[in-house]
């Protein structure tokens, strides 16, 4: 065989096994990247090209387009002024930001609430902004290409992302259409020429979904995209291009701009919305008075900005048939709540926390995502229990038997309560049938001993429990095992309390060791047949 065709011979079967296990570990990797820096996590634009140019308004007819975009590099000159284009596009957020976190104050004082961002992670990026008049118009463009990690379990390539635009609305200064501030957001695939994705709205536009702010502020809460597409459409190798406009008014007086976020082929936070409510432990309590204490926890795509929030308490465990008076607290505020309750000495109460979503805000209802918006379905806290009686002592009737309760400073028996501070899973990744261990303590708060059932749900489903006995104080590690064999992601709780989650990945690294190291020895096989052929040739 000739030096040249052993050469062919080997690197053909090297070049595929190389691609085979270059898939395998993307696969099995679990990053899904698409774009650079998509989520804006950065801290800066890292991965984005920023534009700027002037809005001299667009062109008819109506409905506008791209190609609607007129893209003036300046210098345009109105009256005895000259403007340029200015660049204005920036990262918002802070280290210490959560999502909805922080308030765009231009949208304050209306009667819906008020947008929050960073929608996702700690930061998000704004296209222009309220200093983005005079014609002022900004861009942020970024492409890609598909890999086989961003093929979904559908086995289609998706597309995610969200956007949220405010705007100011100068219609009674009679701006005709093509005269309003705007905003573009386009998906095209270069590779076939297509356009994947595009929403254009302008102020006082009555198909976007404006909300109003004092004054003439138009703005919308974000917009949750996330689009699917069939091989053919979007094909691994593909060159996707995103790019988001948000351009001041025509007549040089108004601004407009864009916030988007999560640029991703998979969901930027957690797919499943949770709300959970603790009942606190009342703190203050007397023999006529107590407060009682509830804290909110909304994590996932919970499409909820504010919630009704109230106390449920009684004497009788399971029955609770009075109500504190309601309040309403905001994502973004602080999520615990106390209220003032008056009370009966001598007395055994039960109390918990109660929450329904009452606005449902930041997240736009568009039917482009899986999560629904929520209904008024109340989420409960734990039931705890408290009471006057170490007021009171039992009073002995002339006949010997008890005469009822005085007052006086003995302490008497206290109901055990059980209490899970946190939980977790030991793994976040593994394979098909491999065991994660879920760890959660135990502790009883309560003034006696007491018995209790912990239960371990997956995905909202009961997958175990046990029974534990705990003395007064007394505190105790309790763990589970848990496997799945279909590949996926995995909610875990203990009782209420949230464990994390893990994911189930279609391949395992023992498979990637297995491939590797076939293809490692079928080279050294052929380069040892090759060798001992040389030799007899040779002989």
């Amino acid at each position: 065989m000739k030096l040249g065709e052993l050469k062919k011979s080997l690197s053909r079967p090297l070049i595929i096994t190389l691609l085979v296990v270059s898939a395998v570990v993307l696969c099995t990797s679990g990053v899904l990247a698409l774009f650079t820096n998509g989520g804006f996590e950065d801290g800066d634009l890292t991965g984005w090209t920023k534009g700027m140019y002037l809005n001299p308004g667009l062109t008819l007819p109506q409905p506008f387009i791209g190609a609607s975009i007129v893209r003036n590099p300046g210098p345009i000159i109105y009256g005895i002024n000259t403007y340029m284009p200015r660049d204005l596009t920036a990262v918002v957020g802070n280290p210490s930001a959560t999502p909805l976190s922080l308030t765009d104050t231009n949208t304050t004082g209306g009667s819906a609430p008020p947008l929050r961002y960073p929608y996702a992670g700690h930061y998000s990026a704004r296209i222009n902004s309220d200093a983005g008049n005079h014609f002022n118009a900004n861009s942020l463009v970024q492409s890609c290409v598909t890999t086989l990690a961003d093929v979904q379990w559908d086995g289609k390539i998706h597309v995610q992302f969200a956007w949220a635009a405010v705007v100011q609305n100068p219609v009674q200064e009679y701006h005709p259409p093509e005269d309003m501030p705007y905003t573009y957001v386009v998906m095209t695939n270069v590779t076939k020429n297509t356009t994947l994705y595009e929403k254009f709205i302008f102020a006082n536009d009555t198909s976007a979904p404006w909300l109003n702010a004092p004054g003439i502020i138009q703005y919308t809460y974000w917009q949750v995209i996330d689009r699917g597409f069939d091989p053919g459409v979007v094909d691994v190798g593909d060159n996707i291009q995103i790019e988001c406009i948000a351009a001041g008014c025509g007549q040089s007086g108004h601004w407009g701009y864009l916030y988007v976020d999560g640029f991703g082929s998979t969901p930027p936070i957690p797919p499943d919305p949770t709300l959970t409510v603790t009942t606190g432990d009342p703190s203050g309590v007397s023999c006529t008075s107590a407060t009682l204490n509830g804290t909110l926890a909304a994590t996932g795509n919970l499409q909820c900005n504010c919630f009704d929030v109230y106390f449920e308490y009684g004497n009788t465990p399971g029955n609770l048939d009075q109500e504190t008076s309601h309040q309403t607290i905001c994502r973004g505020d602080s999520l615990t709540f106390t209220t003032p309750l008056s009370l009966m000495p001598c007395m055994t109460y039960y109390a918990r926390a109660v929450a329904v979503c009452s606005q449902t805000a930041n997240f736009a209802n568009n039917n482009e995502v899986g999560n629904p918006l929520p209904g008024t379905t109340p989420v409960y806290g734990k039931e705890v229990a408290f009471n006057t009686m170490f007021c009171c002592t039992s009073k002995t009737s002339s006949g010997g038997g008890s005469g009822g309760w005085e007052l006086t400073s003995t302490r008497p028996y206290l109901p055990p309560m059980f209490d899970i501070p946190r939980a977790t899973v030991s793994a976040t990744r593994t394979s098909p049938g491999e065991q994660v261990e879920v760890n959660a303590t135990v502790t009883n708060k309560g003034g006696s001993n007491g018995t209790t059932r912990i239960i371990l749900y997956v995905n909202g489903q009961e997958a175990d429990s046990k029974g534990i006995a705990l003395a007064s104080g007394q505190s105790t590690p309790v763990s589970f095992k848990v496997s799945r064999n279909d590949p996926g992601t995995y909610q875990v709780h203990v009782n209420s309390v949230p464990a994390g989650s893990f994911t189930v990945d279609l391949f395992n690294s023992n498979d990637i060791l297995i491939y590797a190291s076939v293809a490692l020895f079928s080279i050294g096989l052929i380069g040892l047949l090759y060798y001992l052929n040389k030799r007899r040739t040779a002989a």
